[in-house]
């Protein structure tokens, strides 16, 4: 059995790539399973919610969603001999959090293999995780494993799956619309991009993603200000992406540090024109890997 053990659950990158790999691997015959402590993600694929009893540390400082799984009886009475466990934001190394925890043992001695999944950047670096218990840590893209610069445990480079999507018919009528994609953040710098879809000549603007809760200042300052501005819309987040893209004549990004970009690949597919700030019209067409190639590229770490 494979297992992926994530401290994330939620609508997100992270959580789309872990439901379209356990979609991937159960279509190829092999017996895989989610588990993380939220909801979201359990009619999505074969998953099971978790009471992990999560906690957050660091809020203030770039590991702002650091999360550490306290009891780990959890993934001791859930794993199997032989099983591939595949970790997400759960770095199986507790004496850095806190000492005063009476945490459990997780026992990786049974395991046929333990990876670490790697979807971030600044928001966890993998600098955390405890090189000990893991036999890879598994990156989304070569600028990401580049920018950890990481060498305590041998890694592979694999690509998220990319979910087939539809464009359909434009719905409103507008000559020219701008979206602006994915968690509004400093992070993700969210008001460059729709700054450049206003200086681009767009007449209107959508702005699809959740809010980071802690990103009240983030927001008053720099997205609180196009509320007024008729041409922009925040819409919060889309679970049905053929639906979101149907409107859009150009996208917009500029964030800085993506570690695999969902929004420029799912362009391409589409044939909508993709800019980031960086380079607007000079951005590079990405290149696409296919799901049997991925899965290749899966087969040969599990092996």
């Amino acid at each position: 059995m494979i297992r992926i053990f994530s401290g994330y659950g939620d609508m997100g990158g992270s959580t789309v790539a872990f439901v379209n790999l356990v979609n991937l691997l159960n279509e190829n015959g092999y017996e895989a399973i989610f588990y993380a402590p939220h909801t979201w993600m359990l009619d999505q694929c074969r998953s099971e919610q978790i009471d992990g009893k999560f906690v957050d540390k660091y809020l203030k400082t770039s590991r702002q969603t650091q999360c550490v799984l306290r009891d780990y009886n959890i993934l001791n009475q859930l794993v199997e001999d032989d099983d591939i466990v595949i970790c997400h934001l759960i770095p199986l190394y507790i004496e850095q959090y806190d000492k005063a925890l009476d945490i459990s043992y997780f026992d990786t001695s049974k395991l046929k293999k333990v990876i670490y999944s790697c979807h971030e950047t600044t928001v966890y670096p993998v600098g955390n995780i405890n090189a000990e218990k893991f036999d890879y840590v598994h990156y989304v893209s070569e600028f990401q494993r580049d920018w950890h610069n990481y060498h305590e445990v041998e890694n592979v480079v694999i690509p998220n799956i990319i979910s087939p999507i539809e464009k359909q018919e434009k719905t409103i009528d507008f000559e020219k619309v701008g979206g602006v994609i994915g968690t509004v953040t400093e992070n993700k710098r969210t008001h460059v991009a729709v700054q450049a879809a206003l200086d681009d000549g767009c007449d209107k603007v959508l702005v699809f993603g959740s809010t980071d809760a802690r990103g009240e200042d983030y927001w008053n300052e720099h997205m609180k200000p196009f509320i007024d501005n008729d041409v922009v819309m925040i819409l919060g987040c889309c679970d049905d992406k053929s639906l979101m893209y149907s409107d859009l004549d150009v996208v917009y990004h500029s964030c800085q540090v993506e570690t695999f970009n969902y929004i420029e690949k799912e362009c391409a597919m589409l044939g909508i024109p993709y800019k980031h700030t960086d380079s607007m019209d000079k951005t590079p067409v990405p290149v696409i890997t296919s799901n049997a190639d991925i899965l290749k590229m899966w087969e040969k770490v599990f092996n």
